[in-house]
């Protein structure tokens, strides 16, 4: 199929050749076990575009190769030791990054810093454990200093796993991406500030009330954090079927949103009964308040921040109360990014400790510290991949595209 072709190939060296009658091309040997997979491996660069691609593809295929599986060449690279299952399911998150920082805290765990605190955790409990282990068979005079040794190193384990654990929720955020909504009554600028935020004329604007009778959504980046910023139809009293339709969507979005941009008319001298109806709507959510319209003046003396979505003015302090009032209460240094397995084995190992700490702390016995440390250490066991089953494996890689 490549012509020349040489009979011996140095690893990592590009070699020029051509598929024969189709394309010239780029390719290198990568051999085992400093490849991807662990494995010999070829790589084709060809030219781009999906046809000459397919070609080359359809040409392997008949020479006797076959198409990879989802995930495949990352399960043979788990499976042959290249990396963990937390650095496999890291090479996932990095595909579906929406931000640069949710790329960087997934290169960050594909390259093992993550895999490594927990290992180092694991370790750590195992030598607490055959500790703790060795006293059951052979009592000794000083136990109690050796159990309150072990316990010591039993809340230090479980501080890292409860840091990571908190970790997770800013990680969550960069991950999936949060729900913003715009809520107000009609003409008060909330298309207008959507297509401000996104700069672009995503969403229809005009003088008539009630124009937006469904709700818009568009993915947007502020400050570094994946969001989805959804429009919605104004909050008012309608007779109109589909409108009301638009508005019940309203107020559902509203209830699932993750922050709620309250938009009010900055120039109108006092709310009206729709404002007070988007205030009782929106009351115990995590809500931000922003005054549109504030071009034509301000007469609204409610507490909230100054905008105007036809000039811009006041964004760049909205955007940071954006990102502001999704962070608060998260912890934002150390970051991780976890799948819901991932987290599970966690809070799992997490449980343990605590139980382990407790059964310390009331001498309820070395037979039932032992225990719960040994059921820490099997789940964090799970979560790196040196304690899994075929089944979890499967379920993990049928989630990645092919060729991944």
């Amino acid at each position: 199929m490549l012509t020349p072709f040489p009979m011996k190939m140095r690893p990592r060296h590009m070699y020029h050749g051509w598929i024969k009658n189709l394309d010239e091309v780029l390719y290198f040997y990568m051999k085992s076990p400093k490849s991807y997979t662990g494995e010999d491996v070829i790589e084709i660069s060809c030219h781009g575009g999906v046809a000459i691609a397919k070609a080359i593809l359809d040409r392997a295929i008949g020479a006797g190769a076959r198409q990879a599986h989802p995930g495949e060449f990352t399960k043979r690279a788990f499976l042959n030791g290249r990396m963990d299952l937390v650095q496999a399911e890291a090479v996932l998150e990095a595909i579906n990054s929406k931000t640069i920082r949710a790329a960087e805290v997934a290169a960050g765990h594909l390259g093992g810093r993550f895999s490594r605190e927990i290992k180092a955790v694991r370790e750590a409990l195992i030598n607490v454990l055959a500790g703790i282990e060795a006293g059951i068979d052979y009592p000794e005079d000083d136990e109690r200093g050796r159990v309150r040794k072990a316990g010591s190193i039993i809340k230090r384990q479980l501080k890292v796993i409860e840091l990571a654990i908190e970790g997770a929720g800013y990680g969550e955020i960069l991950k999936e991406g949060a729900r913003v909504v715009i809520a107000g009554k009609p003409n008060v600028g909330k298309s207008s500030l959507l297509n401000r935020l996104l700069q672009e004329e995503r969403a229809l604007v005009t003088e008539r009330p009630g124009t937006t009778r469904d709700t818009i959504e568009e993915p947007l980046g502020i400050k570094g954090i994946p969001i989805r910023l959804i429009d919605t139809a104004g909050i008012r009293r309608s007779r109109d079927k589909v409108e009301l339709l638009g508005i019940n969507r309203a107020k559902v979005s509203i209830e699932k949103a993750d922050l709620v941009i309250a938009l009010y008319d900055a120039s109108c001298g006092r709310l009206e009964k729709e404002d007070h109806e988007l205030q009782g709507l929106v009351k115990g959510r995590k809500v931000i308040v922003a005054l549109n319209k504030s071009d034509l003046g301000v007469r609204l003396m409610t507490k909230g921040t100054l905008i105007s979505a036809k000039t811009g003015k006041g964004f760049d302090r909205l955007l940071g109360l954006i990102a502001k009032a999704l962070l608060k209460g998260m912890k934002t240094e150390g970051q991780t990014i976890l799948s819901s397995r991932q987290l599970g084995c966690l809070v799992k190992a997490k449980q343990s400790l605590q139980c382990a700490v407790k059964s310390i702390r009331i001498k309820a016995g070395n037979e039932l510290v032992a225990l719960d440390i040994r059921e820490a250490i099997q789940a964090l066991g799970e979560m790196t991949g040196i304690e899994v089953s075929e089944e979890v494996i499967e379920k993990i890689f049928a989630e990645f595209c092919v060729g991944k």
